[in-house]
């Protein structure tokens, strides 16, 4: 992509690779935008090229060697900065254009701007830093990787996804009149009554504005019959007109919710395991869900069997269902049995958890303390050292919301210790029989 100007002006361009900026701007902030086109979301490429033509022996080479370079526009992500950013090209402009100046000296000056700048750059980030370690978010470049990777389990897969939403559809509108199909892409086919009880469950998720939320609405609401679906990214890839069901669809998450106010589900599975002793083994999966510093939910499997327990997840994926009758799946004593166990894990989870976030909220009230102190006299030695008063003006507004972020994250540390806690739900009930 040969770039002017225009490539700052918010088109996406993923699917090149290579810059060539024929008209380096002396914005840092443009360079950091016509980068932000190619280098984004939906880039297959391991990675993106720039290449800047700079004519040697110019104020433009100047600027490039001893300002933009040195400050690592073109190497790393400095958005964060955008305050400083915005700065250096106000200054640049006033070194350059003053023609008071020898060569020799702007070269200086521009060499003592980008020391300046970096060191402030430098001073940003630490404080950055601390505000994660404050947020406990603190995390490399490959955790986010791992948890895509971990998150692209059986449970999420296209094939799943579509029985989850077949499930759903048959529950909830108690007929089967609706198509999807075999093929990757599908036509779905729903009578007015039947979307207007989508729409009902659609109104209970939390209202986002964006275009698949916006779709997903008009069709529910509109008068076709007909649109087309898809489960499968290569798909959706191709035509552009599918609705394509992800994790976060709309549909996906009206399913979620529906199965969430059921009853537990009654199951039983046939699995074949060598390592396993033969016989039928009763079990339990309980949601826990994790309120106050840390917010999270899990699945606990619960069995007698520890050999059983830890592979539970594995045997319903890959076990064969049987015809068991939900009535004589478990009985009275052995669903005792199981809650009694389950019951011990979570007193003991508990106990740990919230001396843990004990823990956790002591530490980053430390952390936040420090982060509130640096950002202070940061700004206090830029409201110092300002002399125009629009911007004094600005620094004590800054000052403020500092002041006012720093009262509410330390109310809300406090409040979320005291609520630190682990609520529990029965999810399914059933029996494994494993034949050794």
């Amino acid at each position: 992509m040969l770039f002017s100007e225009i490539g700052c002006e918010g088109l996406d361009y993923q699917f090149c690779d290579t810059i060539i900026n024929y008209d380096l701007p002396w914005n840092p902030m443009r360079i950091e935008q016509r980068i932000g086109r190619i280098d984004r979301w939906g880039q297959q490429s391991e990675a993106v090229v720039i290449y800047n033509l700079i004519t040697p022996g110019t104020i433009d080479a100047e600027i490039y060697n001893s300002c933009l370079f040195r400050i690592g526009i073109f190497e790393e992500s400095i958005g964060e900065c955008e305050e400083i950013l915005g700065e250096i090209h106000k200054e640049i402009k006033s070194i350059v254009e003053n023609f008071e100046l020898s060569k020799k000296e702007i070269k200086m000056k521009l060499q003592q701007l980008s020391d300046n700048k970096v060191r402030k750059i430098n001073e940003e980030r630490e404080l950055e830093e601390r505000e994660h370690e404050l947020f406990g978010v603190k995390l490399s470049a490959f955790f986010p990787d791992e948890d895509i990777f971990k998150s692209e389990s059986y449970w999420l897969t296209p094939a799943s996804l579509q029985i989850f939403v077949t499930n759903y559809l048959k529950k909830r509108l108690q007929k089967n009149d609706f198509s999807l199909g075999n093929k990757p892409t599908k036509t779905f086919r729903l009578s007015q009554d039947a979307r207007n009880k989508l729409l009902k469950d659609f109104r209970i998720l939390k209202p986002i504005k964006t275009p698949m939320y916006r779709s997903w609405e008009k069709w529910l609401k509109g008068d076709k019959q007909h649109c087309t679906i898809t489960f499968d990214s290569e798909s959706a890839s191709n035509n552009r007109e599918a609705l394509f069901i992800m994790p976060v669809h709309p549909l996906v998450l009206q399913a979620a919710s529906f199965f969430n106010k059921a009853d537990p589900v009654y199951s039983s599975c046939y699995v074949q395991d060598s390592d396993i002793k033969s016989g039928i083994y009763p079990f339990a999966i309980y949601s826990w869900e994790y309120k106050g510093v840390q917010p999270e939910l899990k699945l606990i499997p619960i069995c007698k069997d520890e050999s059983i327990r830890q592979n539970i997840f594995e045997y319903l994926e890959n076990g064969a269902g049987d015809n068991t009758d939900e009535a004589d799946i478990l009985e009275e004593s052995e669903f005792m049995e199981l809650d009694n166990i389950h019951h011990e894990l979570w007193l003991k989870e508990k106990e740990e958890y919230v001396q843990k976030a004990h823990d956790i909220s002591t530490f980053r009230a430390k952390s936040l303390e420090i982060s509130y102190q640096g950002r202070m006299n940061v700004v206090q030695e830029q409201l110092s050292n300002a002399a125009d008063e629009k911007i004094q003006k600005m620094k004590q507004f800054q000052i403020q919301n500092i002041q006012n972020k720093h009262d509410q994250t330390k109310e809300e540390l406090s409040k979320a210790e005291q609520l630190a806690d682990i609520h529990t739900k029965p999810v399914i009930f059933g029996i494994i029989r494993v034949e050794g």
